[in-house]
């Protein structure tokens, strides 16, 4: 999310949040945050948030517009999904593929839940999870890809504009 807001806010296109998305495709009253969460992250309703991610993203590129996806977008079929879109509206297309150590993901997380902005409810169980269900890229995927180190809990501007001259 943090190197999408970046591209964003360089004019490099229109984000769309998973994080967002999901929760509102789903009708969460009455249920508790235990609840919440695995209905949030089950396989089903990911599957209904790329869909609608893709779907919204459609719109936008027939409308002549780019669009950065801010999702991890860790299955094939996940990605596969924006590929297909991307070549479909002839739209060029990149994987910015962040990597970080995981007690530094574990650190960004805890951050995360503490900020009143954020939509995330992401919390241990589900980036462990993320990261034991991550699928490699494929050769193909690669062709398409940037990889983006995350070493450090602030990612400098200075980080970031080494990410513009690629894309």
């Amino acid at each position: 999310s943090t190197v999408a807001r970046y591209l964003v806010n360089t004019d490099r296109g229109l984000q769309l949040q998973s994080d967002r998305e999901r929760k509102r495709l789903m009708n969460l009253a009455g249920l508790s945050a235990k609840e919440t969460k695995n209905l949030l992250y089950s396989q089903s309703h990911t599957q209904k948030t790329y869909e609608a991610l893709r779907d919204t993203a459609a719109l936008l590129l027939q409308g002549g517009y780019p669009v950065i996806i801010d999702a991890c977008c860790l299955k094939q079929w996940q990605r596969q999904l924006f590929v297909e879109l991307a070549e479909k509206y002839n739209a060029p297309y990149v994987f910015i593929h962040c990597t970080a150590p995981k007690s530094l993901l574990e650190k960004r997380l805890a951050y995360r839940q503490q900020q009143a902005h954020e939509i995330s409810d992401a919390d241990a169980s589900v980036l462990a999870a993320q990261i034991k269900g991550q699928e490699p890229l494929s050769d193909e995927e690669k062709k398409h890809a940037i990889n983006f180190e995350c070493n450090t809990l602030d990612i400098t501007d200075e980080k970031m504009q080494q990410l513009l001259p690629l894309l």
